[in-house]
């Protein structure tokens, strides 16, 4: 395997991809309201998404005692007391949000009590819960220095979670032949095909949200139209056979598409 494989490899598996996303939808969130964005913010959602996707992937075989190579360890163990740092500055509102998102994280990765399910397991749950920390993270969490928020501000936390359901939708059909049945996925439920026509509903349903919306602008329109095109695209051609590595990378790299139309939009 060439260098360049082992980077790409290192790059999606360790969550570095996804973290990247997710500080992707935070500018997003950011330029749409007209708000600077701080490098330490950027550098604390940054290291919150890496922390909580390698701690959910790999917590099941921490027990096993699984080696892992010093250099991703010692990025975790930066990205811990880093983010930890950063925590100890923000706002009381701001750390009762954050600690909202890790207790999330925390239940849906371990089982309390033990001898129960993690939420990750609870029939149904799996992609709801993803939604939601995405949306208290990327989209209620730069809008929190507000005075009161508003029902333009309400209904964009709706869009945001509604994207986040239909950008994990792709992921749900490429996983339906290897996921415990215990799961209750959407594609378990109602089958890949009727998932996809799901997927295409919610995707029409956040046009009108998007377009009714009173903040509503020509660079969102550009923006959002991308993205919501390039979903479209993936759910149409995901198939439970689809390559994982090369579906993790070019899926999760939508929000990518938006923030660098926002970042460069004339409007």
């Amino acid at each position: 395997m060439g260098v360049l494989s082992r980077f790409f490899l290192g790059y999606v598996k360790g969550n570095f991809h996804v973290a990247c996303m997710v500080l992707c939808f935070y500018e997003i969130t950011q330029l749409r309201w007209g708000f600077s964005s701080f490098l330490n913010d950027q550098l604390l959602v940054l290291c919150l998404s890496f922390l909580a996707y390698n701690g959910i992937r790999h917590y099941p075989f921490v027990h096993f005692k699984q080696s892992f190579p010093p250099y991703y360890l010692a990025l975790f163990f930066v990205a811990f007391f880093y983010s930890g740092f950063l925590f100890l500055g923000r706002s009381m509102e701001e750390q009762l949000l954050l600690f909202c998102c890790f207790l999330l994280s925390l239940a849906y990765t371990i089982p309390f009590p033990r001898k129960h399910k993690n939420l990750r397991n609870r029939y149904g749950l799996k992609i709801l819960i993803v939604a939601l920390c995405w949306t208290l993270l990327t989209a209620v969490f730069p809008l929190l220095g507000l005075a009161v928020f508003e029902g333009a501000h309400y209904l964009f936390f709706v869009e945001r979670f509604i994207m986040v359901v239909v950008a994990t939708l792709p992921f749900e059909i490429r996983d339906s032949s290897a996921d415990d049945q215990d799961l209750g996925t959407i594609p378990q439920l109602i089958g890949c095909q009727f998932t996809k026509l799901l997927g295409y509903g919610l995707l029409l349903l956040l046009v009108f949200l998007i377009v009714f919306n009173p903040a509503f602008s020509l660079a969102e329109a550009s923006a959002m139209g991308a993205m919501l095109l390039t979903y479209c695209i993936s759910l149409y051609f995901i198939q439970p056979s689809s390559p994982k590595n090369s579906t993790l990378f070019w899926v999760e790299a939508i929000p990518l598409v938006g923030f660098m139309i926002y970042f460069f939009n004339p409007f």
